[in-house]
């Protein structure tokens, strides 16, 4: 066809050296993309990306590529993409290369929640930890990790992460779930008076909305003798 014949000129070496070679490849592989060969378009349009990253081009390419997969919802290779563009230290745009490791990240915990082994839970965790700067995803790491280490029965390391996630900043929907967490471990570790606390500090924060929960302090306090902690939580619920 007329478009295949002009895409092998156009990406034929010898003419690339005499026409404004980025711009050119760059629809040339556009094209091949909305009309011929998508999936191999795609391999090109990356390795087009990985060769030019300092061009405008680059990023044009980029973002067709990422768009692509990201409908497609293959993270594995979303995931592996964008680790190998940001490889690459001379990208044009600093805020393209933020969305890039935004999209890294986002990638990494979605791959992390689709898996049900738990050693691999925790080493992608400490891994997101690590590597990425996104605080809300490597929060999310944390607390999943936090979680993992619940299920696998080691409730006192459990314990020290989700200690160190309450040092911080949290917002109040995260601290919510920090302390139910914490409710959780101290329950699981025998610590009845721990929990109860932490469980009174989640209704204080919601108003006392859950009455199960709040009969559930009660009982707790009550056959722990802890009178101290009982009289003030009947006297705000009476």
């Amino acid at each position: 066809t007329v478009v295949q014949e002009w895409l092998n000129w156009v990406l034929d070496p010898i003419s690339a050296k005499n026409i404004d070679s980025f711009s050119f490849q760059l629809e040339a592989y556009k094209l091949k993309y909305e009309y011929l060969d998508r999936k191999e378009a795609l391999k090109e349009l990356e390795s087009f990306s990985l060769l030019n990253s300092s061009s405008e081009e680059a990023k044009v390419a980029t973002s067709i590529f990422l768009d692509t997969l990201l409908l497609s919802q293959d993270w594995n290779q979303l995931y592996n993409i964008t680790q190998k563009l940001l490889t690459k230290k001379n990208w044009i745009d600093p805020k393209f290369v933020d969305k890039i490791q935004e999209l890294s990240s986002d990638t990494h915990l979605k791959i992390t929640l689709s898996s049900t082994d738990s050693t691999e839970i925790l080493t992608r965790t400490k891994e997101c930890i690590r590597q990425f700067k996104n605080q809300k995803i490597v929060l999310q790491c944390k607390l999943i990790q936090a979680k993992t280490l619940v299920g696998l029965k080691q409730f006192n390391e459990s314990e020290h992460e989700l200690n160190e996630i309450g040092k911080l900043n949290l917002k109040e929907e995260d601290l919510k779930t920090v302390t139910l967490m914490k409710a959780e471990v101290h329950q699981k570790q025998g610590k009845l008076n721990q929990a109860a606390q932490e469980l009174e500090r989640f209704s204080e924060m919601t108003g006392y909305q859950d009455v199960e929960m709040v009969k559930h302090i009660i009982q707790i306090y009550w056959f722990q003798r802890n009178i101290k902690k009982l009289q003030p939580i009947l006297s705000n619920n009476s």
